[in-house]
């Protein structure tokens, strides 16, 4: 009986000799920069759970991160060869003018927010979004005009324009000297 209690016991530890904790695994959130000030010049965000942008991006960046007399301008897409946004996100507004928490909706003077993936373009001024009263929160942690640097947060949620497909934009971070 005694032997037979060793073998099981002997046959579990070589079992576990193989099981293995991958520690270099990380989530999806720890996959994005760090929220920073210090005009790093980077920007992430999950994009329904999943990290965005990856490293191994394919295509032609372009990022505008401005801020002039008012309007200010967060927008990181991915283009192809010939300039055509493959995926982006977009936030425009003339009220954020100094640290602090905006919801950004959509008006006819130029404020709005918008993404694109998946081929399907997702915008404040779509229908359904403005009847939800839709919005982009973005938390400015750092607007300085004369360094010229600026970071926050956003998160938002927006339907396709059919009001049939939904993004979440969330965990979103970004820090650039304009």
């Amino acid at each position: 009986m005694k032997n037979k209690y060793s073998l099981v016991l002997l046959l579990a530890a070589f079992c576990c000799m193989n099981v293995q904790c991958n520690k270099d695994e990380k989530t999806e959130l720890e996959k994005l920069p760090p929220i920073s000030t210090y005009g790093a010049n980077t920007f992430g965000c999950l994009v329904n759970g999943d990290a965005w942008p990856m490293n191994a991006v394919s295509g032609v960046l372009f990022y505008d991160f401005s801020y002039f007399d008012g309007m200010t301008v967060l927008s990181y897409e991915i283009n192809d060869n010939n300039g055509v946004i493959k995926e982006g996100i977009n936030i425009v507004s003339k009220r954020m003018v100094k640290k602090g928490f905006y919801e950004i909706g959509y008006d006819n003077n130029g404020e709005f927010f918008s993404a694109k993936f998946d081929n399907e373009r997702y915008v404040s001024g779509y229908k359904k979004n403005i009847d939800l009263g839709r919005k982009a929160i973005v938390n400015i942690l750092r607007l300085d005009t004369i360094q010229g640097i600026i970071s926050g947060t956003f998160s938002f949620s927006l339907f396709n324009e059919k009001g049939t497909k939904e993004i979440h934009i969330t965990n979103g971070r970004f820090d650039y000297n304009y």
